[in-house]
């Protein structure tokens, strides 16, 4: 028994990673990891290099791994794959042995059952599946984005869960969807909910007076958007609903966020709302804190999300929220009570939504502060890696 109460060696392998962080996953394989590492396991992240980045590093407590890779639009998922296969065997000789290897998605795909005997952790963020029966996206796109969730990930996704001892489910739609679309043993899956950093939100005039200046952002009425550049999240629909809003109320649009803007910012220009909307691109923590500290609503206005991790952090900056009701998202937005929640594609009910927030300010105060009180109660990194850190203990005392 004291074996299994002694510090674990996790191999955690993602896509994501500093300074590569493109989502919610890259954000959760940083904080969770870090959290691991507090609680004194021996935790080992095995990621994508980068330029710029090193290719062994320790980060609070965290041994990092980069491996190289093609940097390529339809061979950068394979080529980590190959190099993944490759170098694995080499780092987990060197450390002698993981108790347990963690998959952030399908990042793992590569590691068959015959590279490691260890016990194998999913963590499902959402369904590749249901995004592309969601987006239906056409056949050039698919093949555009080969290497992606439209691509060949849909179906690679289901190698990886059905090879996996334990899948975490980052929110209980999640788990609904994996029982219904794979089929999957309700048993199989632990739903542990992402955790959130309680730092402050708090800047003075002129920290603000800073960001403002750095993106162009008049002191008016201000909407912040904050997700990847794609339909999944959709843009477009929050772009259409934000015209709406402008002839009610005049306010700026902040859409933070990495990906390809052009068909958005054309979107924007033909809607005649371009002078109106501001395109961050992708920016960092401290930054993205700042703009949360200056905004007045966040929107959501997601097709399919699992959990929501902008919409957490959003109301721990003690903001009012919009959102679609769609995945995880009714599991953290309480509609009336954390903010309002409207269907798919309700364009005006977007508009609605945020105009009442930016009407009525006494409002919009209060439910911001009920958020962030909300929020620090509930979501913590501290309580997802002792979650964790419960069922990698559980799996290997069934070893």
């Amino acid at each position: 028994m004291v074996k299994y109460l002694s510090p674990m060696k996790v191999a955690f392998v993602t896509f994501e990673y500093p300074p590569f962080v493109q989502g919610g996953a890259g954000v959760v394989a940083e904080k969770l990891t870090k959290g691991l590492a507090r609680l004194g396991h021996k935790v080992h992240v095995i990621a994508p290099r980068i330029a710029g980045s090193e290719e062994h590093e320790i980060n609070d407590g965290v041994f990092v791994h980069r491996i190289n890779f093609i940097n390529k639009p339809l061979l950068s998922a394979p080529s980590y794959w190959i190099s993944l296969k490759k170098r694995f065997k080499s780092i987990e000789k060197e450390i002698g042995g993981f108790d347990i290897v963690h998959g952030n998605n399908v990042s793992d795909f590569s590691l068959t059952k015959k590279i490691t005997k260890a016990p194998r952790v999913l963590t499902t963020h959402h369904l590749a599946r249901s995004v592309l029966n969601t987006t239906r996206p056409t056949y050039f796109n698919r093949i555009k984005n080969l290497g992606g969730e439209i691509g060949i990930v849909p179906y690679i996704e289901k190698i990886c869960i059905n090879r996996a001892d334990k899948i975490i489910a980052v929110s209980n739609y999640t788990k609904k969807e994996l029982i219904l679309v794979y089929n999957v043993p309700e048993a199989k899956i632990e739903v542990i909910y992402n955790g959130m950093e309680q730092k402050s939100f708090d800047f003075n005039e002129e920290e603000k007076k800073e960001i403002r200046d750095e993106f162009g952002i008049h002191k008016k009425p201000t909407v912040m958007f904050v997700g990847r550049f794609e339909e999944r999240k959709g843009p477009s629909l929050l772009l259409q609903a934000f015209k709406q809003v402008l002839t009610n109320i005049d306010a700026h649009l902040v859409v933070v966020g990495s990906g390809d803007q052009k068909p958005y910012k054309q979107l924007a220009g033909s809607l005649g709302i371009m002078n109106g909307v501001i395109f961050t691109g992708y920016v960092d923590e401290l930054s993205l804190r700042k703009l949360y500290s200056i905004c007045d609503v966040y929107v959501s206005s997601s097709r399919l999300e699992g959990f929501g991790l902008t919409i957490v952090e959003a109301m721990a900056a003690g903001k009012p929220i919009v959102a679609t009701k769609v995945g995880g998202i009714p599991e953290i937005v309480n509609s009336g009570e954390n903010g309002i929640l409207v269907e798919i594609d309700d364009l005006e009910g977007l508009a609605n939504g945020i105009c009442t927030y930016l009407r009525d300010k006494k409002l919009s105060k209060n439910v911001g502060k009920r958020n962030a009180k909300h929020i620090r109660e509930r979501f913590s990194w501290e309580k997802s890696a002792k979650e964790m850190e419960r069922v990698y203990r559980q799996l290997m005392l069934k070893k």
